[in-house]
């Protein structure tokens, strides 16, 4: 399961953040960019729902310049050795404004053929860290991002799938309001016990 949140960064902030880097000609996130993120990602009740994070990973910036390209490749199982964490789902956030480069999309292939991916700035992707990732050639301009990764509760996608659409139903529910509260209960119970079910410590 791919999951797209549009506004886990403010485009403003993404470009604050993308302007800063370029003109320090950074090779890697400080420790105040690295927290805004990381922050940014705990404080968002659907990646929380979609990720189910046990542990986040130190971000990594991600520079591709005009002519760069990177193959297909499926994530290490264990970011930062042995006594690092389990890498269940990658993450990934884009700085650049998609009409600032040309190129450069994301191609993740879960096993069903390859979806190529391009988001505006600010936005957060995340996806089964099994997945064969790779980035296609940059034909003009820069693109920046910023990746990490997560430990979930959660370890197995299907699982984390049915969690996020029983999640996700509730939350638009909060929001409609187009359900009886009895109803309501049944499905909190529901999320509740399969994740007391799944989860792990």
């Amino acid at each position: 399961m791919v999951l797209t949140f549009s506004d886990i960064l403010t485009p403003e902030a993404a470009a604050h953040l993308c302007s800063a880097l370029q003109e320090e000609d950074k090779k890697e996130l400080d420790h105040n960019a690295a927290s805004i993120v990381i922050e940014a990602l705990w404080s968002h009740p659907l990646f929380l729902l979609g990720a189910q994070p046990q542990r986040l990973s130190q971000p990594v910036l991600r520079r591709y310049n005009e002519g760069m390209e990177s193959r297909s490749i499926v994530n290490d199982a264990m970011i930062g050795g042995g006594s690092g964490i389990r890498a269940d789902i990658g993450v990934i956030v884009f700085l650049s404004s998609p009409d600032s480069y040309d190129g450069g999309e994301l191609v993740l292939d879960s096993g069903y053929g390859g979806e190529s991916i391009k988001e505006r700035a600010g936005t957060c992707v995340v996806y089964p860290a099994s997945a064969c990732q790779a980035v296609g050639r940059v034909l003009r301009g820069t693109r920046w991002t910023v990746e990490l990764w997560a430990q979930s509760l959660v370890r197995d996608p299907g699982q984390r799938e049915i969690l996020y659409d029983i999640g996700y139903s509730l939350h638009l529910i909060e929001l409609f309001g187009h359900a009886r509260e009895q109803d309501t209960e049944q499905l909190q119970k529901c999320h509740r016990n399969l994740l007391r079910l799944w989860a792990e410590s």
